[in-house]
């Protein structure tokens, strides 16, 4: 069936327990969306949830709608699924991925995780691929730590680190990152540590700040590496940063340098 709110309308809080339940204009909940069965056809509708997310055995698909949710997003099934459209997601919390569905559509959508309150997140291991398109961790104005757990971030285009007058950290605990491009702009910390990364770019050129910092780690780069941004910081312990392009370009900032370099395509 068809959900259509009225323009001043707001849930209390929204169970889904089964069937298709197709949005027809933005739906807004002051508590949790809890999807126990069924899916959620959000379409070009807008999703606002106050109280955090739950898919315990249900689906949300999308088209372009923004989905806003102030809490935890907790997928606790392992045949829940979401097929992003072109769509932002904002979260204000947490992420625990246990979905291995075949179904995980990543769209072209952009993920922005902007908790102000350090975090713990629980990706996915998806038998597809990637969980995310485009992926950001900004806390703005707070300083904010987003941890890793159990398994690697995975994405397919950008994956972005930046703060605001806060610094915004991403901490891989070890786990590895494996997707597209990434970007560490002003007031971000990527710490990287002992991780395995395989990504198509490396971009921190942002005109303040900005800090990635490696120990161990073994790094694999498609593409071009740019950390040459005024005030930028690489730290690159003993780990090793594999160049496996084709014309591909280094630029490093002033008093940077790598540790262990191997070039296994053209520079």
């Amino acid at each position: 069936g068809a959900l259509t709110p009225g323009a001043s309308s707001a849930f209390g809080a929204l169970p889904i327990r089964g069937g298709t339940r197709r949005l027809l204009g933005a739906v807004t909940v002051n508590g949790r969306i809890t999807v126990s069965g069924g899916t959620v056809d959000e379409g070009t509708s807008g999703l606002a949830a106050a109280g955090g997310l739950t898919l315990a055995g249900g689906a949300i698909t999308s088209t372009s709608g923004d989905v806003s949710v102030v809490g935890n997003v907790n997928i606790s099934s392992i045949g829940s699924y979401i097929a992003f459209g072109s769509e932002t997601w904002t979260v204000a919390g947490s992420w625990t991925n246990a979905s291995t569905s075949t179904s995980w559509w990543i769209g072209t959508a952009s993920v922005v995780f902007d908790s102000a309150a350090s975090q713990t997140m629980t990706f996915a291991s998806l038998p597809g691929g990637a969980e995310f398109n485009n992926v950001t961790f900004n806390s703005g104005a707070s300083a904010a730590t987003f941890t890793l757990s159990t398994n690697a971030l995975t994405w397919s285009g950008l994956l972005t680190v930046q703060g605001g007058s806060g610094t915004t950290t991403l901490a891989t605990g070890g786990l590895g990152l494996l997707g597209g491009s990434m970007s560490i702009g002003n007031a971000g910390v990527l710490s990287a540590g002992a991780s395995a990364v395989a990504v198509s770019a490396v971009a921190m050129t942002g005109g303040a700040s900005g800090s990635l910092s490696m120990t161990t780690g073994s790094w694999t780069v498609t593409g071009n590496w740019d950390t040459s941004g005024a005030g930028s910081v690489l730290s690159a312990g003993t780990s090793t940063v594999t160049l496996a392009g084709t014309g591909t370009t280094i630029y490093l900032g002033s008093g940077q340098m790598f540790y262990n370099l191997a070039v296994a395509g053209t520079v």
